[in-house]
């Protein structure tokens, strides 16, 4: 198995992706099926078909497949009812065009299938009067859509469990390791460079969860993967309260921006915001592979948090009670949400 995924990692780095390798094979499959089942001795639009409606996820690729072959059969149509009215000139394709757009805007068609009926109405107009070409054409595309939607549901990733496991111990160390930093920037200039930063991570765990929410709406339609698909919904829910997380991570570093370049106020936040950066950190190993042992020492770490949160802002409070910043309220505000939201 060790070998397995050192030789996957290998054609990897040398451009050989998943995705690369069922895009070929889909346009392979197609070809040979194409010639089997038209007369056509070089049916190339079933491997186009293949290449243009494979996508990362089942269900991408089966709304492209079902785009294509809808703007194909629409496009072959009226290209054939054009040409027996008017014969292939400048004139003619820019009205052949010009109705085909209007027809399908007019009928509120997806954009993918409005593109596809005008490519198509532009080829039947200039090689539709070959034998067999119009229904050749239709023949290959359904070949093509249907190979890398077939291809695409058999050849998943190996595990998509510890593609999101792996994600959410990545996502939770990063957040973590920021917590850590902040605490110990003391510049203007490192503070800003962690706002970006936290800025950054935020897109960052959005791009993941929607990833994930497209991995899991395309197990739907995967065999192999059903009986775990609530596994899975709990997960991509884990990766959705990162995202949640990281929004509070953003919050508390701007709190700690605007203390120190707009209020030059100098506080030292270092003991709340490292126990609050190990309870993440806590919190996405404990997800990721849980164990009772964890799970109550994240318990444990999130009350001693608390207490310490608690008894730190109260002394704050009380020091500067005439002038009390709103930035430090902001800030205690992010950091119990943090501590809610992996609580609960």
């Amino acid at each position: 198995m060790h070998q397995y995924k050192f030789g996957l990692n290998a054609l990897t780095k040398i451009g050989i992706t998943m995705h690369v390798a069922k895009t070929a094979l889909a346009a392979g499959i197609s070809y040979t099926l194409a010639l089997t089942m038209s007369n056509n001795p070089y049916p190339i639009f079933a491997p186009l078909a293949a290449i243009l409606t494979i996508q990362i996820t089942i269900a991408d690729s089966m709304q492209k497949g079902l785009y294509r072959t809808l703007g194909v059969i629409i496009g072959v149509a009226l290209g054939d009812l054009i040409t027996h009215f008017l014969s292939i000139s400048a004139f003619s394709i820019f009205i052949g065009l010009l109705l085909a757009f209007a027809v399908s805007t007019a009928l509120q068609l997806n954009q993918q299938i409005i593109s596809q009926i005008g490519v198509s109405v532009l080829l039947v107009m200039g090689y539709g009067q070959e034998n067999g070409y119009m229904i050749g054409r239709i023949i290959e595309t359904i070949l093509g859509a249907a190979s890398a939607i077939v291809i695409n549901i058999f050849l998943q990733p190996l595990d998509p469990f510890i593609l999101i496991k792996q994600a959410i111990l990545k996502l939770s160390n990063k957040m973590s390791r920021a917590l850590l930093n902040m605490g110990s920037c003391q510049a203007p200039h490192n503070l800003s460079q962690q706002l970006q930063q936290s800025r950054e991570l935020v897109k960052q765990t959005e791009r993941e969860l929607e990833n994930f929410l497209g991995l899991l709406n395309s197990l739907r339609f995967s065999p192999f993967h059903k009986s775990n698909n609530e596994q899975l919904q709990h997960l991509i829910e884990v990766v959705n309260k990162i995202e949640r997380l990281s929004i509070q991570v953003r919050g508390i570093a701007r709190s700690l921006h605007d203390l120190k370049v707009q209020r030059h106020q100098d506080y030292d936040f270092t003991p709340v915001l490292r126990e609050t950066a190990l309870c993440i950190k806590l919190f996405g190993e404990n997800k990721a592979h849980p164990t009772e042992q964890s799970f109550r020492q994240l318990q444990d770490l999130l009350a001693a948090a608390r207490v310490n949160q608690r008894n730190t802002y109260s002394q704050l409070q009380s020091h500067n009670s005439e002038d009390f910043l709103p930035e430090i309220g902001s800030l205690f505000t992010d950091l119990t949400r943090i501590l809610d939201e992996i609580e609960n």
